[in-house]
């Protein structure tokens, strides 16, 4: 094991041949992962954090992040056998932070694994190059340059901290878009579409509410705002695309002076292998924008860029191998991917289930316990003292009292029909611009949801594209109770951003209590792309209103059997999902004359049903005369029902058809 100054050696002596699993783990500022493998290259086990592994300001203690990959790991794979860890972490050359983790992985993991503590860009490093020197270049939260030469010294450029000036990347982003929408809200900068994204983002309603959100969870929280900076310049926003200009250019400088240093104090020959790491690689136009500062410095001819295919956890099991006299050869490189891939697309220890591991983790059983409290305390979860003696009435009775209580839910969807209204518009202005309806619960209320968007292109003859139905847990939350993914705010986002959720799309949350933290987060998500929002809930002031553009609090009161919103509720939810859809279809040209002419024939019941519309809808004789005039119009009732009034022929009442949009009463009136 060693411990190294700054600009100290790290080759080392290579020791006899060891055990055989190992582990490599990589500790950012915002996430941390790791895996187990052998020393052929085959990966064993693989975790992911949304928890800091970082010496550096972090609020989680380094011990719970260490145990937790120790379970993780150990749940997929024995590690009984654990021969060596690597664990590369911002600081990890300071001799005191190394004593530190030297002691806390090796608590975790066992006093009989060897343990080799790095600086996080060593692994960086090493997941791109083959042999030295080489340099890395890491823009994710914060950003630093690295290098070895040929005799394994090491040196390094930035990588200072936000506090003193970490240049160049997530936090700078976040740091420059807030400057931006601040100087936007006090009148002396140029407005951005940041201003209400960053807002939605971090879940406030206005510039000046950002003040304690952005204090209290502090760095990790101002890095996050990054992608909502690289969306925006993507789509051209003036503000935007010179933040991403003015952050490139910093990279860019950073890695100009790391360039200079290795060639005149370390003796490297350029053009010099530079290794690209950290997340904001990915983004295509904060790459391409930095390579253009790149030429503009005159130094794209003095590096090789590497873009490795793999995270530094891999860079982290090479150099960890090497470490241990095992040599890393194309065949390892090639197990260690496949196996890495196959953990990756498993999805079983990734990101996508973050939230039962992340940071929030550690503060659920308080929110939850508050949650609880304000929920009981909503009209929907209050008992009716009317029902005392329910218990004791004979079925008729119970059957009538059911009757009466839906009418109130009736009652309660009329007095808010204005605003039923105006989100039909709303959503009659998305779907008319090609956008998509997506209803979004949990329970039953996201049942209903699926069950309105299902019913859509059978009545009205929409793809099934078009109207979705998106409920917390998934499809087997169809049949299956799932009532505890309705707590997890972060999966809504993830599961319309898996339905690719666009600005031009429109969002439909539905909750009973109006407070489903998964209809938050569907909401969040929506408005941070820019698509319409609209909410259903049955208590008023609910905190769901407050995310969508399109409100609707239908005030169903409380219910029969209290807190059973599938009842009163739920009928309630079921007439404005009707509603909406209808409506919004009516307006789209769906319905002529009081029919459905969009209607898809897929059954013999349905096409008597289309004979019979075309037979009214059109003024004929007989349905067998609509009969003949369907089978000319090759089954389009629309158009058989032009041809009827006008006399044209299929060709020539389809055009017309498509001269006004599909609106029949149209197409008729034009001749």
């Amino acid at each position: 094991m060693n411990t190294k100054n700054p600009e100290g050696s790290v080759l080392g002596t290579p020791v006899a041949k060891l055990k055989e699993v190992y582990v490599s783990i990589d500790g950012g500022g915002s996430k941390t992962e790791a895996v187990a493998f052998l020393a052929n290259g085959e990966v064993r086990a693989h975790v992911l954090l949304d928890l800091p592994l970082n010496p550096n300001g972090s609020d989680v203690e380094t011990s719970q992040v260490l145990a937790r990959i120790y379970a993780g790991l150990s749940a997929q794979t024995s590690l009984s056998e654990l021969e060596a860890v690597f664990v590369g972490l911002a600081g990890g050359s300071n001799a005191e932070i190394n004593a530190h983790f030297q002691a806390q992985t090796a608590q975790a993991f066992g006093a009989q694994a060897r343990v080799q503590v790095m600086h996080d860009a060593v692994a960086a490093l090493w997941s791109g190059i083959h042999q030295l020197p080489g340099l890395v270049l890491i823009a994710g939260t914060g950003t630093v340059s690295y290098g070895i030469d040929g005799q394994g010294q090491e040196f390094r450029v930035g990588g200072w901290g936000y506090l003193i000036g970490d240049h160049g990347g997530g936090y700078d982003l976040g740091q420059r878009a807030l400057q931006a929408i601040t100087a936007a809200h006090d009148g002396v900068g140029p407005a951005t579409v940041l201003t209400d994204r960053i807002c939605a983002a971090c879940a406030v309603d206005c510039v000046r509410d950002l003040i304690p959100r952005v204090y209290r969870d502090g760095k990790k929280q101002i890095a996050a705002l990054a992608p909502w900076l690289i969306d925006a310049a993507s789509e051209e926003d003036a503000v935007a695309l010179q933040i991403i200009s003015e952050v490139t250019s910093s990279a860019a400088e950073l890695l100009a002076q790391s360039v200079k240093k290795a060639e005149q104090s370390f003796d490297i020959r350029l053009p010099v292998d530079v290794v690209l790491a950290g997340g904001l690689w990915e983004a295509a136009i904060f790459r391409h924008n930095f390579e253009m500062r790149l030429s503009d410095c005159g130094l794209s001819a003095a590096i090789n860029l590497i873009r490795p295919s793999l995270p530094p956890v891999f860079g982290g099991a090479r150099y960890l191998l090497r470490m241990q006299g095992h040599a890393t050869e194309a065949s390892f490189d090639a197990k260690f991917t496949q196996g890495f891939n196959r953990f990756i697309s498993s999805k079983s220890f990734d990101s996508e289930r973050e939230a039962s591991t992340s940071r929030e983790a550690f503060e659920a059983d308080a929110s939850k316990a508050t949650r609880c409290e304000d929920f009981g305390a909503l009209a929907t979860e209050g008992g009716d003292p009317a029902m005392r003696d329910l218990d004791m009435l004979d079925s008729l009775a119970i059957v009538r009292l059911i009757a009466e209580t839906n009418q109130e839910a009736v009652s309660a969807v009329s007095a808010v029909a204005e605003s039923i209204a105006a989100a039909v518009e709303g959503i009659f202005a998305s779907l008319s611009a090609g956008g998509r309806l997506f209803y979004v619960g949990a329970g039953t209320s996201g049942r209903l949801g699926v069950l309105d968007a299902s019913e859509c292109p059978p009545t009205f003859g929409v793809s099934h594209e078009k109207v979705q139905g998106v409920i917390a847990g998934g499809e087997s939350a169809l049949i299956y109770p799932a009532e505890g993914a309705e707590d997890d705010a972060s999966q809504a986002g993830k599961d319309l951003r898996d339905r690719a959720l666009t600005q031009h799309d429109v969002v439909v949350a539905i909750a009973a209590s109006g407070r489903t933290p998964y209809c938050i987060g569907a909401l969040q998500a929506a408005r941070a792309l820019g698509a319409r929002t609209v909410s259903i809930a049955c208590n008023r002031d609910a905190p769901l209103s407050q995310w969508a553009e399109y409100p609707i609090e239908v005030a169903t009161g409380c219910e029969m059997i209290a807190g059973s919103t599938r009842m009163k509720a739920g009928t309630a939810q079921k007439i404005v999902l009707n509603m909406l859809s209808t409506t919004v279809m009516i307006r789209m040209g769906k319905v002529y004359a009081g029919h459905m002419v969009d209607m898809q024939a897929t059954n013999e019941k349905l096409k008597v049903r289309a004979r019979r519309i075309v037979y009214q809808a059109g003024a004929l004789s007989s349905e067998h005369e609509a009969g003949v005039l369907l089978e000319r119009a090759q089954g389009e009732i629309k158009a058989a029902i032009v041809m009827a009034h006008t006399g044209l022929d299929f060709a020539t009442a389809k055009h017309k058809l498509e001269q006004h949009q599909g609106y029949v009463r149209a197409a008729i009136g034009s001749l």
